[in-house]
């Protein structure tokens, strides 16, 4: 019976645990989320003031004339927005936190980007 109590008690401090692990994807995702809700919000000012904006990632910042913001992940790269809303041109963006990575596909086009895993 002490054995089975024993037991019993780990399995329940082991599955405490488990969102502790779960946690960094998680985190991941809501940041690149984030990342996406930001680049769309710059994307709409330049748009807007139908001025070209640029946004360049350095270390765990994104800096542009109208943002920068510490995003809590380490992404390269750079994106210039266009009067018009397209970029540049079609490009990835590759993003590390912890020991997890995403990809923020931005494509031609007004509004198209999406998270890839």
């Amino acid at each position: 019976m002490v054995e089975m109590l024993i037991v019993l008690a780990l399995f329940i401090c082991l599955t405490g645990m488990l969102p502790l692990f779960k946690g960094n994807h998680h985190t991941m995702n809501m940041k690149t989320a984030a990342l996406k809700e930001r680049l769309l919000y710059i994307q709409g000012r330049a748009m807007r003031e139908m001025n070209d904006i640029r946004v360049d990632f350095e270390g765990t910042r994104l800096i542009s004339d109208v943002l920068t913001v510490d995003i809590g992940m380490r992404c390269d790269g750079f994106v210039i927005f266009h009067a018009n809303g397209n970029v540049d041109k079609a490009k990835t963006i590759h993003c590390r936190c912890f020991d997890q990575s995403s990809e923020l596909v931005i494509q031609l086009g007004s509004g198209r980007m999406y998270v890839k895993k």
